[in-house]
């Protein structure tokens, strides 16, 4: 489960940090696999576990801990809630 917050954290962070104009989606990805050694970037996580899974892996521990160390970005909750209406979800 470490490994899994901290991945979900980290793709919190990048969309975060993306609707505030920090940098693009593809940088991020770049300065992560290059910078960081990471073996993908979090937009290319996301892309594979699902683009609603970081938000509601983060969303279920932050109902567990409301600390708000665990509480999803208002970017990436719109992030999801677009893909879940692309998709067909209710």
């Amino acid at each position: 489960m470490i490994v899994a917050r901290t991945v979900a954290r980290i793709v919190d962070l990048a969309h975060d940090a993306v609707a505030k104009g920090v940098a693009t989606e593809e940088d991020i990805d770049t300065a992560m696999r290059l910078g960081v050694n990471y073996p993908l970037g979090p937009f290319e996580w996301s892309r594979r576990l699902g683009r609603s899974w970081a938000y509601d892996l983060l969303d279920d521990l932050h109902l567990r801990d409301p600390s708000g160390r665990y509480a999803p970005s208002l970017a990436l909750y719109r992030h999801a809630y677009a893909t879940e209406k692309r998709e067909g979800t209710p």
